[in-house]
């Protein structure tokens, strides 16, 4: 970002200026055909000395920066390179392909220029058609999380949080015993569960299922 400029008006504006000052203030008349004279003459210096001063004022507030950096201790870096980000797709057919460091891509020219432009990546880059099938997010403070498969795979272009769950983990337990669990006079199984925090599980919404070989089936759960 540019700081703003002090005096904007350009060597025309200025000698467009005095020239209608000269007029109104004092006898001074151009000739006619825009002929040189040296009224026009001096006019013309004094936008050339002007516009230069105006330059030099202009620069005020990037030198005040440069001092407010050095002021506090911060110093300018030394140039970098241009840094593009790059996309490698592999070829119909091609199952792996490695990209070694420094090689070479070229951009086409910019505007006003007739070279490319070269670029060099910085490191290894292994290529794979491997591709994402799915996305979650995990929230482990909140004990949530998120299904982002949409926008993780880019079917869904909607913006999203990344490190925030939309909805609330399920918690399993699962208890096997077939011993115990397929007696044909069982019809009561009581669990008791020792824990700091079991005075909270009345509040938590708790669901008690059975598997009978094939799908899983609802049954009624009284906790105490």
């Amino acid at each position: 970002m540019q700081a703003p400029k002090i005096d904007q008006r350009s060597y025309k504006d200025i000698v467009a200026y005095t020239e209608a000052c000269a007029k109104a203030f004092t006898e001074w008349r151009p000739l006619a055909d825009n002929k040189p004279d040296g009224g026009r003459s001096l006019i013309r210096i004094f936008g050339h000395l002007a516009t230069i001063v105006g330059d030099r004022l202009n620069q005020v507030p990037d030198k005040n920066f440069l001092a407010f950096l050095d002021l506090i201790g911060t110093s300018i870096g030394p140039p970098q390179p241009a840094r593009v980000p790059l996309t490698f797709y592999l070829a119909t057919g091609s199952t792996e392909a490695l990209v070694p460091a420094q090689t070479e891509v070229a951009a086409p020219p910019t505007e006003g220029e007739e070279e490319e432009v070269i670029f060099e990546t910085e490191r290894d880059l292994v290529l794979t058609n491997v591709q994402l099938q799915a996305v979650f997010v995990r929230e482990p403070e909140q004990d949530r999380y998120s299904d982002r498969t949409q926008q993780g795979t880019g079917q869904d272009d909607a913006a999203f949080l990344t490190f925030a769950g939309d909805q609330p983990i399920e918690h399993s337990l699962y208890l096997a015993c077939d011993h115990l669990l397929t007696l044909p006079e069982s019809k009561t199984l009581t669990v008791t569960i020792n824990s700091p925090n079991a005075v909270g599980l009345a509040a938590v919404p708790i669901t008690w299922s059975y598997w009978n070989g094939e799908v899983w089936k609802p049954i009624l759960g009284i906790i105490e």
